[in-house]
């Protein structure tokens, strides 16, 4: 056999054992576990990529999505990108939340679309060449950061009162419907590209449907309705309502808010509890003192019919268990019957519906 015929030969030899040359991709996934169907999620919001790295075990014991925050300088990094990669190789289901800088107003709304369109793209360009395997965008749809900084703020003095001006200088009706139009092409354009799009905003938003107008989406500059959202979550965090004497509402809250998120968005409805712990960009309130308030606002979004759940936050949940999480993300949903008509829930309720008749 001459060395041509021989070279020849081993060459098939190779090819057929798959031991020849290989093109290789960006979308390596031998060795990755098949994704597991999460029924409940989890935000990471300020921890670093390697400190999310660590927790991914438990994570996935859990079954968890992680909602990952991704600021505009993240995109490309190599952290990240082990992060993802680590995450697909375990099968955890990772959700792109997509942060934009401060000076952008950090969390995309009605005035700041075309700068979260560009991280989109860019994040999604990247995820696709580089086979990171995120198949979820969320739109965590909140005013712009220095208008949340003054409502924060107002809201911390006590007064509801203090709040009213900040939100009436929003009000701009044709404006809002302007910017839902323009919402409505974005995601309609994105999912179209395969991208799922999760939102998750106020829980005040859902107040404003009775009358119908949009007043309440137009002061928190968040147009939410009418947009064609794969799941559509709601922040019913019990650090946003209190009582007179200032003590939480529990879980008749939840129970509340998600049976209107289930009757305005059907299937679709989702929730966000919390918040675990004092982690938050603009907040250190908290919103349960011990964990067994969070089994009973999981219980209360399951018997609302709520099918999925999502915890703020994973750097909370450290926090508060010493380093184990899993003491907070794994509580099971409490089965006690929650009302849903707590009247503490229906005056408190009422009041944000009467910002609507404003």
């Amino acid at each position: 056999m001459t060395l041509a015929r021989r070279a020849l030969a081993c060459s098939l030899w190779l090819v057929a054992c798959g031991g020849g040359p290989q093109t290789t991709t960006g979308d390596d996934t031998m060795g990755a576990l098949e994704r597991y169907e999460a029924e409940r999620g989890v935000y990471s919001e300020f921890l670093a990529f390697d400190e999310v790295s660590a927790q991914l075990p438990a994570i996935a014991e859990l079954k968890l999505a992680l909602a990952l925050a991704i600021r505009p300088g993240d995109i490309g990094g190599s952290e990240l990108a082990a992060l993802l990669r680590d995450a697909r190789g375990r099968g955890v289901p990772v959700r792109a939340w997509l942060l934009l800088e401060d000076d952008d107003g950090y969390w995309p709304g009605a005035g700041n679309l075309e700068a979260f369109a560009a991280q989109v793209d860019a994040f999604w360009a990247w995820n696709e060449a580089e086979g990171l395997g995120v198949e979820w965008i969320v739109v965590d749809m909140e005013p712009p950061l220095e208008q949340s900084d003054a409502l924060a703020a107002a809201l911390e003095g006590g007064s509801l009162l203090d709040v009213l001006p900040i939100l009436m200088a929003n009000r701009d009706l044709a404006a809002h419907e302007e910017a839902r139009a323009a919402w409505v092409a974005a995601v309609e354009g994105w999912q179209a590209r395969g991208i799922k799009v999760a939102l998750v905003a106020l829980p005040y938003l859902l107040d404003d449907a009775a009358d119908g107008d949009d007043d309440l989406e137009d002061m928190f500059e968040s147009p939410v309705r009418g947009v064609p959202w794969d799941e559509a979550a709601f922040m019913v965090y019990q650090n946003l309502y209190s009582d007179p004497s200032g003590a939480r509402l529990g879980a008749g809250l939840v129970r509340s808010y998600a049976e209107t998120a289930v009757a305005q968005h059907g299937p679709r409805a989702a929730v966000a509890l919390g918040i675990i712990g004092t982690v938050g960009k603009n907040t250190t309130s908290r919103g349960y003192e011990a964990p067994a308030q969070l089994a009973a606002d999981l219980g209360a979004a399951a018997q609302a019919g709520v099918a999925m759940a999502h915890l703020f936050s994973l750097d909370g949940a450290l926090a508060e268990g010493d380093g184990d999480p899993t003491l907070w993300l794994g509580q099971a949903p409490a089965s006690d019957a929650i009302p849903v008509d707590d009247p503490k829930v229906v005056e408190a309720r009422a009041l944000i519906a009467a910002l609507d008749s404003l």
